[in-house]
């Protein structure tokens, strides 16, 4: 008699997926994985996001120099220990001495780490009121009336506000 692939006990039985696994069997699959991979793993849940460790500024700065975050044009904030997009950094650190190759990359900076700055991060690591920046070609300030980023910037004796502090008369003492 022939035997048939069909009926109640397989059906009745879940899919084996990793979340089902035990933790140490996770754990060995995971330490299979090359960093990227491992990375793109802890970012798809929270489980792995907590099972997984977070890799370090070194881990992060060779993993910037893989042909894929090449493509997709990535950076790593060495603040926030992410991998971000161009749109996230100033014009300036994406080249040069913190660009991909540069020499100072470990001190780049995102403009989000830049203008809200975690709890405990070193005071050069950020934009200082009345400071600028170019992001794809346009101006933003960080504005030394109003504290707020906005965009565009008038510039009165090293003292920047943006435009509309510029307007009610605050940037012109």
């Amino acid at each position: 008699m022939p035997l048939s692939l069909s009926g109640p006990a397989l059906s009745s039985a879940p899919p084996p997926s990793l979340l089902t696994l035990p933790t140490e069997l996770q754990l060995e699959i995971i330490s299979y994985l090359a960093f990227p991979g491992s990375f793109h793993l802890g970012q798809t849940c929270m489980y792995f996001h907590a099972l997984i460790p977070t890799p370090d500024l070194p881990a992060l700065l060779i993993a910037e120099q893989f042909d894929g975050a090449r493509e997709l044009n990535i950076f790593v904030c060495p603040v926030c220990m992410r991998l971000r997009g161009p749109g996230k950094f100033a014009d300036n650190f994406r080249k040069g001495p913190w660009g991909r190759d540069g020499n100072k990359r470990q001190l780049r900076f995102c403009i989000e780490c830049s203008t809200r700055p975690p709890e405990g991060v070193d005071p050069k690591l950020r934009y200082k009121k009345g400071e600028s920046w170019t992001r794809f070609g346009m101006v933003y300030v960080k504005c030394k009336a109003c504290l707020m980023v906005k965009r565009g910037a008038k510039e009165r004796m090293h003292c920047e506000v943006c435009a509309a502090c510029w307007e009610r008369g605050k940037g012109r003492k």
